[in-house]
């Protein structure tokens, strides 16, 4: 046996490994490419059913800032009665398992401009949960007090809870005309 024979036996061993290489790493990109679009799908449908629940409680939430400094001046109307005059303090309840799931993944399929909206949007809805849980120690805490500085220290409270969701629904806008192109 010579080498130009070995030579020859071997291409065709080369060929299939380099093949099923380059198969392998056809299935896999493709399964990753499957699963990134599988989850922008449900980033967007969870984003669209936040909106909803925004848009829902924006104008509810405007009344109660509206009636906190309304009756800011009256000692006695304490916090809760106002709260409970607007039907209680009302804030939506914010999803984000699909973009969690996103984030724990390898994610090297999905663009730059995407990665950046999708972690803008993260960010927004850190800084809305943590306003959220001060807020609402805040109220607990001050329920039974009158003061004018209590109530219009929620009204603001409120107000950035307030500016909170409305940037998360213009970054759903960005992120969604992202996906759209």
């Amino acid at each position: 046996m010579t080498i130009g024979s070995l030579c020859l036996q071997m291409v065709p061993v080369v060929l299939g490994v380099f093949l099923a290489m380059w198969l392998n790493d056809y299935k896999v990109r493709e399964s990753d490419r499957r699963f990134i679009a599988s989850m922008l799908e449900s980033i967007n449908a969870e984003n669209g059913l936040n909106a909803q629940q925004i848009e829902g409680l924006l104008d509810k939430q405007k009344r109660t800032c509206d009636s906190l400094e309304f009756y800011q001046n009256d000692s006695k109307v304490a916090l809760v009665h106002v709260i409970s005059k607007v039907n209680g303090l009302s804030t939506p309840d914010l999803n984000e398992t699909s973009l969690n799931l996103l984030q724990a993944s390898p994610i090297t399929l999905i663009s730059f401009d995407l990665l950046t909206k999708l972690s803008e949007i993260d960010a927004n809805h850190e800084n809305y949960n943590y306003n959220q849980r001060v807020l609402s120690n805040y109220y607990y805490v001050n329920t039974t007090n009158s003061e004018k500085e209590v109530k219009l220290t929620l009204s603001y409270m409120l107000a950035d809870i307030i500016y909170y969701e409305e940037q998360i629904l213009m970054r759903y806008q960005e992120l969604d005309s992202l996906l759209s192109r």
